[in-house]
């Protein structure tokens, strides 16, 4: 798989610098003006958007194309036979597969390029969610039913009908009904998780389904990537945001998307 090599990712820091050193001066000149600054509300873009994908906002709803900009405190929904994948800016990567619906909501950046706090509100339907450079008790993942907290982490989800089903891919995940429990899971005690009928996933295909007062484990596996990702197009591969505007050099790039490139690292 082609990945961006390491002269790729120093140009596009360096420009990174740069453009946040240009953003610093206008919105300085904005905050004199007035003008508010929609940029500050940014977390991330678009690094797939196949058929009916809309961003919604004020109650209003706005189709979202490849490369374009999402921000917090808005919902995502996506149509029949429709999906999409966003990158944050910790590289944070968030697929969403056909009638989902996930709201982006909280995100409190810690410098550039990390979050003290990452709000996602999984509404319905399916994803698969890849965290990033960020602290991992910055994530606060939530359902209707669910409270996830993640450890370097890769994990499957469904959302019905009150019903969360979660499967592991990589990592650790530890998961609990959030009428027992709300807040971090990863800071209970096994007595804690026992009590609040938490689970505790750390094994690859693990699956637990969560109702309103129980989590439990599950024979029966999300497999996002089985069902959407059979054909290919870069839903489930991990993106990074690397340049923002024109390929840098002679690197290669995700096919998919020329503002994108695989966050494989150099063999070497």
């Amino acid at each position: 798989m082609p990945h961006c090599s390491r002269q790729t990712v120093q140009i596009a820091s360096a420009r990174k610098t740069s453009n946040a050193r240009s953003l610093a001066l206008i919105a300085a000149g904005l905050a004199l003006s007035g003008t508010p600054l929609r940029a500050e509300s940014r977390i991330g873009n678009t690094a797939l958007a196949k058929n009916e994908v809309s961003q919604i906002a004020a109650s209003q709803a706005k189709p979202i194309s490849l490369g374009d900009d999402v921000f917090m405190n808005e919902q995502v929904k996506t149509g029949l036979d429709s999906a999409a994948k966003f990158v944050f800016s910790d590289q944070t990567n968030l697929a969403l597969g056909p009638t989902s619906l996930v709201k982006l909501d909280r995100f409190v950046y810690k410098g550039d390029t990390s979050y003290a706090k990452a709000t996602v509100n999984f509404a319905a339907g399916a994803f698969r969610f890849t965290t990033g450079g960020s602290d991992k008790g910055a994530y606060q993942l939530k359902t209707s039913t669910a409270t996830i907290g993640v450890r370097g982490t890769i994990f499957e989800l469904s959302v019905a009908r009150g019903v969360t089903n979660l499967t592991l891919v990589e990592g650790e995940v530890v998961i609990c009904p959030r009428a027992n429990f709300d807040g971090d899971p990863r800071k209970l005690s096994k007595a804690k998780l026992g009590q609040f009928h938490c689970q505790d996933l750390t094994q690859p295909n693990q699956t637990a389904r969560v109702t309103a007062r129980k989590a439990a484990l599950s024979s029966t596996p999300v497999n996002f990537a089985g069902n959407f990702c059979a054909g290919g197009g870069g839903l489930c591969s991990v993106s990074s945001t690397v340049a923002t505007a024109e390929p840098v050099g002679n690197a290669p790039l995700d096919p998919n998307n020329p503002a994108l490139c695989y966050a494989n690292p150099d063999p070497d």
